[in-house]
Formats: C-alpha cells, sequence, structure tokens
C-alpha cells in the first residue's frame, strides 16, 4: 500500500504505511528501501541513511542495498562514493544492469565517455538490456556520433516497442531533440518531441514531471537559438 501511495505522489500517506510495515517487521527490506526513496526525495537524508543502513545489514548479499546506496550519494553530489556502492552490487550481481547502468551514468557526469561506453558494452554483453543501448546512444549524442547514436537509439526504440512500452519511447524522442539542438536544427524540435505531450497523461506522476520539465527545456533551447526570446521566456514561466 505504501509502495501504491509513493506511485500516486501521495507521499506523506505512503510514509504512514511504510513505517507500518517496518513496526510490523523490522526486518522486512522493501518497506526500508522504498521509504529511503521518499525520504531522499524530502531531502530527509539522515533518515534514508539509517534504513539504508539497516537493510544493507539484513540482506549483506544482495546488490539492492548497495544500488540504493549508490542512489543516496548521487542524490547528495558524492559520486564517487556513488560509484564504489554502484560497483559493490554488481559485484554481488554481475548482470544487476540497474547498477551498472547508474555506473556508466556516474562515469559520463564526470566526462569519462570513453569509460562510460565500455561499462555499457560490459553490460551488454553479461545481459543484452535496451537501456544499456539506450544510454549508449546518449553517450554518442553528447560526444558529437549522431550516426551512431542513432543506432543505438533505434536498436532499443524497437525492442521497447516489440513490448508495448509507450512511456520508454520517449528516450528516443528527447535524445533525438536534443541531437537538433547540437546539430543548429532548432527548427525540428518540437516535431520530435510531439509525442511527449500525447503520452503525458497516462505516465505516473514522477516521469510525468521529468519529461515535461525536459520537453521545456528542449523548446526554450530551441526558441533561443531561433531569435524567439519571448516565446522562450513564456515557457520558462509556465
Amino acid at each position: 500500500l505504501g509502495t501504491a501511495y509513493v506511485s500516486s505522489g501521495q507521499q506523506q500517506r505512503a510514509v504512514i504505511e511504510l513505517e507500518e510495515g517496518i513496526r510490523l517487521d523490522p526486518d522486512y527490506g522493501p518497506a526500508a528501501n522504498v521509504l529511503a526513496y521518499v525520504c531522499m526525495d524530502q531531502g530527509n537524508f539522515g533518515r534514508a541513511r539509517e534504513l539504508l543502513t539497516h537493510y544493507r545489514t539484513i540482506a549483506p548479499g544482495e546488490p539492492n542495498p548497495y544500488d540504493s546506496w549508490g542512489d543516496l550519494y548521487v542524490r547528495t553530489g558524492d559520486l564517487d562514493s556513488a560509484l564504489i556502492m554502484f560497483r559493490e552490487a554488481v559485484r554481488r550481481k554481475p548482470d544487476f544492469f540497474s547498477s551498472s547502468g547508474k555506473i556508466a551514468l556516474v562515469l559520463a557526469l564526470r566526462e569519462e565517455y570513453d569509460s562510460a561506453l565500455s561499462e555499457l558494452h560490459g553490460l551488454s554483453q553479461r545481459v543484452p538490456t535496451a537501456g544499456a543501448m539506450a544510454f549508449s546512444g546518449m553517450i554518442a549524442t553528447l560526444t558529437g556520433r549522431p550516426s551512431e547514436a542513432d543506432r543505438y537509439q533505434s536498436r532499443a526504440y524497437e525492442t521497447w516497442r516489440s513490448f508495448g512500452a509507450k512511456q520508454l519511447l520517449l528516450f528516443r524522442d528527447v535524445m533525438r531533440a536534443w541531437a537538433h539542438l547540437t546539430a543548429n536544427r532548432p527548427r525540428d524540435v518540437a516535431p520530435a518531441i510531439a509525442r511527449i505531450n500525447e503520452i503525458l497523461p497516462s505516465m505516473p506522476p514522477w516521469e510525468r514531471a521529468r519529461f515535461r520539465m525536459v520537453s521545456q527545456l528542449l523548446l526554450v533551447e530551441s526558441d533561443l537559438l531561433l531569435g524567439h526570446v519571448d516565446a522562450a521566456r513564456m515557457r520558462l514561466a509556465a
């Protein structure tokens, strides 16, 4: 029930149910883990650390406690410690693709793009995932390799489309819009992300907010490149 409240954006009600789950069974790791993320969202990092410390104590051989610790370190800006934790997760389970992908993302944030791609290629060999292809495409976009980026994104897109993952398909649209900006094609940005507004109502609240924010920022950039300063200001104000 607490997880359901998290999914519907009702954090305070989620906290009540998750705390009750922990009271009924102090060693119920999933409740501690989900509550830790709620605490992160609320900026209560001290409580999140308490919960994740306990989670790691009761499941030391599992990868997920370390993955969650890595997310906590990312939230607090400690990327070095985040990498250590994500690698601890992968050491416990080599095909734990969540942490492998996050290692690549942290490396990309540090502008270590070749290392990030190497991590993603290693992940693809251990466990083929569309996510690894999509993030490889993102890094190729960042490093100015549009043809390579489109190949990666298209492979991810076809995989996601085959099992009806409409929300994940938006990732390619965002990346293509971004590529148009880097190639100085601002007029192509709006058509590239047109599908986002069509699918937004069916998305979970946190994903809805994330994609809306990203799409608006892309449109602001395209407005500025086109010299439409007033339109850019209106989007930012909204």
